[in-house]
């Protein structure tokens, strides 16, 4: 009866101290402010002459305006003379206000559709403190990207969040895969792992195709703790018909890895295969989504944290012997 006792109390214990960490996180998001700049809106809805606006935007945006010029929309740089000429073509262009039309129907023009996401950052900001806060700009960036980021800034490309089967999207033959995403309940999450990705870059060159699960399995995990309330196919960018399809052949998967021999492979295209963009993973069944090793790798790593609760986030992430992580989750599907 006293063991019983000690594992209810320990059991208890545990939870407590969960929800403690969970309370705090919540409160941070709730408190702590993250600035948001509409430059969509300051944009096409400015009265201000080119000239005018784009000196306003360089005051808003000191450290980001050349990253979003140049980078984001590549127009040039800023800097030069005649770039207000360049700006007022970016302005008056047909496509580019038909974007903006479009963007503006779906997200106002205030900071309400962008909460969560803001609310994500601050929870990222609470898990660690010591690593800056970006600001973040929701802007058109011409189709070019669904998200940028520099050292102190989030870029958030909202034409390319305009629906699946947008026209653009159709006309510039963006394959359904990718479609899928292309719609508001994706932005949050995407967003954020791309900031993530920018914080947290790959610490070997050349890793082998364990390290490189770890990796995005990392970036999962911190994906899930800054974003709660989401789903899981949400924050790894699946449907919901994909996610569950790999929880239900999760083993399947795992041991296709296995048997391809592949785990300490430091193959480009063995990554490829696994890591990036493609409609389904090399050598599997069709149903079975593309970036698996990405999925996979969110599932050692869980894994991992359940076997060692003691370590934080951030010690997680400063861990740089990715094998030793693998091999510690103990894990076989």
């Amino acid at each position: 009866m006293k063991n019983w006792l000690r594992i209810v109390i320990l059991l208890v214990g545990l939870w407590a101290c969960g929800s403690k960490e969970e309370r705090m996180a919540e409160r941070a998001a709730n408190n702590t402010p993250v600035r948001l700049v509409r430059l969509d809106i300051a944009l096409f809805a400015s009265p201000l002459n080119n000239t005018s606006l784009l000196d306003s935007i360089k005051n808003a945006l000191p450290h980001a305006y050349k990253d979003y010029f140049q980078g984001v929309l590549r127009l040039g740089d800023p800097d030069r003379e005649d770039f207000v000429l360049e700006l007022a073509g970016f302005r008056s262009d047909y496509y580019m206000r038909q974007l903006y039309e479009k963007a503006r129907a779906l997200y106002g023009t205030d900071e309400t559709p962008f909460q969560e996401l803001k609310k994500g950052l601050a929870r990222y900001h609470f898990y660690f403190p010591s690593r800056p806060l970006p600001t973040l700009v929701v802007c058109l960036s011409a189709l070019n990207y669904a998200a940028a980021a520099n050292d102190s800034t989030l870029f958030v490309g909202i034409d390319m969040y305009l629906g699946p089967d947008f026209e653009a999207y159709l006309a510039m033959h963006m394959p359904a895969y990718i479609r899928q995403r292309r719609k508001s309940e994706y932005l949050t999450a995407e967003a954020l792992r791309a900031w993530l990705i920018t914080e947290f870059p790959p610490p070997s060159a050349t890793p082998t195709f364990a390290e490189n699960l770890i990796y995005h399995g990392r970036l999962m995990c911190i994906l899930e703790k800054i974003l709660p309330n989401q789903e899981d196919y949400l924050l790894v960018g699946y449907t919901k018909e994909q996610e569950k399809f790999c929880r239900q052949n999760i083993r399947n998967i795992w041991q296709y890895f296995v048997d391809a021999g592949i785990l300490q492979s430091r193959e480009n295209r063995d990554l490829a295969r696994y890591f990036e963009e493609a409609p389904f993973s090399y050598g599997m069944p069709r149903e079975t989504p593309g970036r698996t090793g990405v999925w996979i790798g969110w599932q050692i790593v869980r894994q991992f944290r359940k076997k060692h609760p003691d370590i934080t986030l951030d010690s997680l992430m400063k861990i740089n012997d990715l094998q030793s992580i693998f091999l510690r989750s103990g894990f076989r599907p």
